[in-house]
């Protein structure tokens, strides 16, 4: 994770210093926080990242975790992904 958060501050144009005075948290314990899964983090966090990108907290979460792809395949219903597929 600590890579992902790395990469977001560097794009963002921001630091962990930043994040931190935003989200009225200590910088160790926001360093602690990074090191961890975002599923762990509080909305308190995001906001702080959220604040000091000028960005919204739902846009800061669909960045760090990106919805995982799912293969979903239906031979009944002669589907991938959801499109029908005509010729068996």
């Amino acid at each position: 994770m600590i890579q992902v958060i790395e990469n977001y501050l560097k794009k963002h144009e921001i630091t962990v210093a930043d994040v931190a005075e935003a989200a009225v948290i200590s910088e160790s314990t926001l360093r602690a926080v990074f090191s961890q899964l975002v599923e762990e983090w509080t909305i308190k966090v995001l906001n702080g990242l959220a604040l000091t990108a000028f960005s919204d907290p739902g846009e800061v979460l669909a960045e760090l975790q990106p919805r995982p792809v799912r293969y979903v395949s239906d031979r009944e219903k002669q589907t991938i992904q959801f499109f029908h597929i005509s010729n068996q």
